[in-house]
């Protein structure tokens, strides 16, 4: 390894030079305007388009066929986004880089384009804007360096097979934890090379890689002292991997996780939750690819409306993010591939009138959400989710929002369970907490009254509520809100026959918790409070206080009008 090691570090320190790898046996050379290159074989589409003089079919000069001859074009303006309409023109299905002043030598000096201005939606570069008139000598004709895709090996990114060269997963970190650093960014330059390592799976990712043909895949990263060094990534073999999985699933009649060795339920695969704490029981290989919803624009994005974001995700885990979640309906999210975040939305291209794009979106793709309609025995939950129509109205929440528990029968809200937790003095006391569909949650204090709390009193048994709480007096623990703006009249059996914004509906944060204090045998006689007319008890800072606290109003009567 220190050997390895140093040769990195002499090869980082030759900027001029160029290596092909470490094994090639290929002499290094001056590299002057790409003359040291083994010129490829101009790869072309059926669109008039070819690149000429690269070292792979994704590389080289932009060559066009205009006014029946063929040309080169002049690098004036040429940039990325030129570069992408180019290499999907060729079928490929990114740009890594635009390449300027005859980096892929010259050619023809016959220049056909001039000034081109692409949006990056075009569908050939002829559709651009460009000008016929050139003012270009030989050392500027433009080229680009496509993104070379090859057929991944079957790992994913669980494992990889051989020697890892095929390798297209997305583990993003050295096998001390160190977080990788993106290729073309901020990779150093002079030992692997975008330009000659494309098909090895590099390009504006921080993805561990073989381009290099090493033993195992492996990336750069940021020392302590802000130097650039490198490391293997912890990644299986997929060989070594079978062997232990042979070993293992003969006593595991579930699914078995890869990485921990653990066995559970087969119907917690692709459940939406990571049951054995590698993700592989949600794994694309179990569940397909995320991205398959999704339909890409490139280089483009929606201003404002960020509903959610995530730091650090792949645009898979993105995409998976954007599905799973129930706090709104998901319609498209941003990602952007230098920083690895992502911007989740509820709005379309086509709620806000298009999308951004120029300069600004260069390193930002815009994933809207397909929509996809349900098989006739399928039930379309609100936020897209296809279920089977046996599971609408079952008591389980398998939308994810609630929403297949809709429209139900009358006493299905009634089936809720309440209890308190975490109270200084007692068990009548505490933190309001609700079980609904299997699922515990908090209450929000919005709209939380007396009579909400008497509600919660009664149903735990109680005679009455002494008091009801707000602003998280008994915590608010680690559960999510499941109910809001909750309005009783007061004489409800449940909390679940009180209006509500919806199962799981709030806009609430954590020190927001509603609680009660419960009425206890010692102080049956409403001692140290109001007797209502009625019978009922309140704090006697609720006398007068414009609130129909007793329910019949006894307590806001004979006061006086202080409001001028």
């Amino acid at each position: 390894m220190i050997g390895r090691f140093s040769t990195r570090v002499l090869a980082l320190l030759a900027v001029a030079v160029v290596l092909t790898g470490p094994s090639s046996g290929v002499p290094p050379g001056e590299r002057e305007g790409g003359s040291n290159r083994r010129p490829y074989e101009s790869y072309t589409s059926a669109e008039s388009v070819r690149l000429a003089g690269g070292t792979s079919p994704g590389t080289g000069r932009v060559e066009v066929f205009l006014e029946e001859e063929w040309g080169v074009v002049c690098d004036d303006l040429w940039d990325l986004t030129d570069a992408l309409v180019v290499c999907r023109q060729l079928g490929f299905t990114d740009a890594i880089q635009a390449t300027v002043q005859s980096e892929f030598n010259l050619g023809s000096e016959n220049f056909v384009m001039d000034d081109v201005g692409c949006y990056g939606s075009e569908d050939r570069l002829q559709d651009c804007d460009y000008t016929s008139y050139h003012n270009c000598y030989t050392g500027e004709a433009a080229g680009v360096i496509c993104l070379e895709t090859v057929e991944a090996d079957t790992g994913g990114d669980v494992c990889y097979e051989g020697n890892g060269y095929l390798y297209r997963g997305t583990e993003d970190h050295t096998a001390d934890g160190e977080p990788c650093l993106n290729w073309l960014q901020e990779a150093p330059q002079g030992y692997v090379e975008v330009q000659t390592h494309a098909a090895g799976g590099i390009g504006d990712h921080s993805y561990c890689r073989n381009p290099d043909t090493d033993t195992k895949p492996w990336c750069y990263y940021a020392t302590s002292s802000s130097e650039t060094a490198w490391q293997y990534c912890d990644i299986p073999n997929c060989e070594d991997l079978a062997t232990e999985t042979t070993e293992s699933t003969s006593s595991c009649d579930g699914f078995l996780c890869v990485e921990y060795n653990m066995c559970i339920e087969s119907s917690w695969v692709c459940d939406g939750e990571d049951d054995c704490g590698d993700n592989s029981d949600e794994h694309i290989s179990q569940c397909g690819d995320p991205l398959e919803d999704f339909r890409l624009i490139p280089r483009a994005f929606i201003e404002g409306q960020v509903l959610v974001g995530y730091m650090m995700y792949s645009p898979e885990e993105c995409a998976q993010a954007c599905l799973d979640t129930t706090d709104f309906l998901c319609a498209s999210f941003d990602y952007h591939r230098y920083t690895r975040d992502c911007d989740l939305r509820g709005v379309t291209r086509a709620d806000v009138g298009g999308l951004s794009s120029g300069p600004t979106a260069l390193a930002i793709d815009h994933y809207e959400r397909i929509v996809v309609e349900c098989d006739v025995n399928e039930f379309q939950c609100s936020n897209g989710k296809c279920i089977s129509d046996t599971w609408y109205c079952d008591n389980d929440n398998d939308c994810g929002d609630y929403s297949d528990e809709v429209g139900c029968s009358d006493d299905v809200d009634t089936l809720v369970s309440v209890r308190l937790v975490d109270g200084t003095t007692g068990p009548h006391e505490g933190r309001v907490e609700v079980q609904y569909m299997n699922q515990w949650g908090i209450v929000c204090d919005d709209l939380w009254d007396i009579n909400d709390a008497r509600v919660v009193c009664r149903q735990l048994g109680y005679s009455d509520a002494a008091e009801s709480t707000s602003n998280a007096r008994f915590g608010y623990g680690q559960l999510g809100f499941l109910m809001d703006n909750v309005y009783c009249e007061g004489d409800e059996a449940t909390l679940g026959d009180c209006s509500h914004n919806g199962w799981g509906v709030d806009n609430c944060t954590p020190d927001e918790a509603a609680g009660v204090i419960c009425v206890t045998d010692e102080d049956e006689d409403c001692k140290d409070r109001f007797t209502c007319d009625n019978g009922n008890c309140v704090p006697t800072a609720y006398i007068c206080d414009t609130d129909n606290d007793c329910g019949d109003y006894s307590d806001e009567q004979d006061c006086t009008d202080t409001g001028g």
